[in-house]
């Protein structure tokens, strides 16, 4: 059959695709999560009818291979061959939308960027100060907190975005005499559409103001 006959022959037989043309709409919202030192945790959102995600992956500087094929509708995938992503190897993804003609073009790379280290507070009246060590490949960090000690139940909360290479956040307006922990994690976000990667969260740590 001519493939300019095949949007024709699919309205005939009253099969609607979710993307017309025929060519698969590309995957966005691509998200890149370290869930440890050899593990991340790929997602996306699905925009198109296709039979299959085909995943690829680069390591440093190396070259792009094929790491996965997914079946159809699935948004997510863990790579769990992703060693030492946290510290020394960059891990980078794209995804492709595939059906039996044709791929999309390629999603926004995602970078999954170093774990941030050197975590500290600093406590001062009604503020305490955090410092840490700065990562190569990094668009900025996100900083959480929570109310107690690092053992103590209860939710984090993301307080605070910073922009690239900055290595330390004042949190002001604390109470007197209360306890709050801290744990940082590092971002890589692209150009619009953007696409997100995200470190390992570092260690809590606390620290009570005066």
């Amino acid at each position: 059959m001519a493939v300019g006959n095949v949007t024709a022959s699919y309205a005939a037989a009253g099969l609607i695709l979710k993307s017309d043309p025929i060519v698969p709409a590309i995957p966005t919202n691509i998200r890149a999560t370290s869930a440890s030192a050899s593990k991340v945790n790929l997602a996306w959102d699905d925009k198109s009818h296709e039979k299959n995600f085909k995943i690829y992956r680069k390591i440093g500087i190396g070259a792009w291979t094929l790491l996965t094929t997914t079946a159809a509708d699935v948004t997510s995938y863990s790579d769990t061959t992703a060693t030492a992503n946290s510290t020394t190897s960059k891990y980078s993804y794209y995804i492709k939308s595939c059906n039996e003609l044709y791929c999309s073009a390629s999603s926004k790379v995602v970078i999954v960027p170093f774990q941030p280290t050197g975590l500290t507070a600093t406590p001062t009246a009604n503020t305490i100060t955090l410092n840490w060590t700065n990562i190569a490949n990094e668009t900025g960090y996100e900083i959480y907190r929570k109310a107690g000690n690092c053992a103590a139940g209860g939710s984090w909360s993301l307080i605070a975005t910073t922009a690239a290479n900055i290595v330390t956040y004042t949190n002001k307006n604390l109470l007197a005499a209360k306890t709050y922990s801290y744990k940082i994690r590092s971002v890589n976000r692209t150009a619009l559409p953007y696409s997100y990667g995200y470190s390992m969260y570092t260690s809590c740590v606390s620290s009570a103001t005066p």
